[in-house]
């Protein structure tokens, strides 16, 4: 399996966004030299999980910081920017590190959002559709022009042209049925998200059923699930006690946060418990107890577990030393060995 980290900026009380910022970098510095094989770093904006309101920015600087790990946007959220702006962006991340961008971006979700920009939700998932095909045509057509809905080019060459050729990795976001179709018949790999067991391993024989219909080969298949990638919370400690205490308790704040800010809107009748939270969604308990929840989601066809150690209110210091413990007692039991494919 391949094992990556999830960042979020979010601004506590008692700090200030340029130590949420530094946090986040040095965060993704220890995953380097822990082995990980890659970061993900999230945009959000108008709220205090808005420090990143830019992820292509902080990748910029996580490329100079780092010469291993692999740099991936989750996601940029494409109908709120112009896909050439973005193509530009991506581009310019992926000669910083020297070729170890993945480009993931998707729809977006939040209502908020999309109002700040004046950005009307119903366009949403048309200007995903037209922008994702830009931004690929704007990084290898000598001369771009392209007429849609939204989007109107004429004669536009796009400079620098991508590290990767013939670009970089575009990993789609997508949650639903039709969106993971759609990205399986382009040959994308995807980011499902937070899905409990069952709906994690009906989103992967979906999505492995459309990409061999489409005509893709089983090592093609394999590499791109590599990265399509299943987000957890992780809490792990050396006593299953300890970590289940802690992990308990961080439910309840990340899902305060997250009702309050709506970060994931929902009516209050539909959100989630602490229970439902840790049961669908988080990894915790000691060393042995998180190896034999990975060995249950290796068994449902996970190849890629992003985690995500810093969340819900947790002390940095504990997140620093998980996941130094989940390196030195984890990723052996699983990690391959052989660097990162990465498929197109």
């Amino acid at each position: 399996m391949r094992f990556s980290t999830f960042h979020v900026g979010q601004v506590r009380p008692g700090t200030s966004a340029a130590d949420d910022l530094a946090n986040v970098i040095e965060q993704v510095e220890l995953a380097e030299a822990l082995g990980f094989d890659a970061c993900w770093v999230a945009e959000h904006h108008f709220t205090p999980y808005g420090t990143v309101g830019n992820p292509t920015a902080v990748l910029a600087a996580l490329a100079v910081r780092t010469s291993r790990i692999r740099l991936g946007s989750g996601i940029a959220i494409l109908p709120l920017q112009h896909p050439i702006r973005l193509a530009e962006e991506f581009a310019l991340v992926d000669h910083l590190s020297r070729g170890r961008l993945i480009a993931g971006v998707g729809p977006g979700l939040a209502p908020r959002d999309f109002r700040g920009f004046a950005v009307s939700l119903d366009e949403r998932a048309g200007r995903f559709s037209e922008g994702v095909e830009l931004m690929r045509r704007a990084w290898t057509m000598p001369v771009l022009s392209f007429q849609g809905k939204y989007f109107q080019v004429e004669g536009v060459t796009v400079y620098p042209r991508p590290y990767q050729q013939p670009h970089p990795p575009i990993v789609h976001a997508a949650t639903k049925p039709e969106s993971q179709a759609r990205a399986a018949q382009l040959g994308r790999p995807i980011l499902i998200g937070r899905l409990g067991e069952e709906g994690a391993a009906a989103a992967i024989q979906r999505y492995v059923a459309a990409r061999r219909a489409a005509g893709h080969d089983e090592l093609t298949i394999l590499r791109a699930l590599e990265l399509c990638g299943v987000l957890r919370h992780v809490v792990i400690a050396e006593q299953s006690a300890e970590a289940w205490r802690i992990a308990f308790r961080a439910a309840e704040q990340y899902l305060s946060v997250a009702a309050d800010l709506q970060i994931v809107p929902a009516p209050p009748e539909e959100r989630e418990t602490p229970e439902e939270l840790i049961e669908r969604g988080v990894l915790v308990g000691s060393p042995e107890e998180i190896n034999e929840q990975i060995d249950r989601l290796h068994a449902i066809g996970v190849r890629h577990l992003i985690c995500w150690f810093d969340w819900g209110g947790l002390d940095r210091a504990f997140v620093r030393a998980g996941m130094q413990l989940f390196a030195e007692r984890v990723l052996p039991e699983h990690a391959p060995l052989t660097p990162i494919a990465l498929a197109v």
